[in-house]
């Protein structure tokens, strides 16, 4: 009977720290996944590139 017991204590406290733990990681991910993100209002680098070399370019 003992063994039965520490058997479901074991499975019990490893679900609680594996489940914890996903909780804890997948805090970090959301929160540097919205950091990582540029403002709405910065313009592409490639776009900006463009417009240099077109404004750049010769009349002729």
């Amino acid at each position: 009977m003992g063994r039965v017991k520490a058997r479901k204590a074991v499975k019990f406290l490893s679900l609680f720290v594996i489940s914890a733990t996903f909780f804890v990681v997948s805090g970090y991910w959301t929160s540097s996944v919205v950091i990582a993100l540029p403002p709405p209002e910065d313009t592409p680098e490639e776009i900006l590139r463009t417009k240099i070399i077109i404004e750049a370019r010769s009349p002729i």
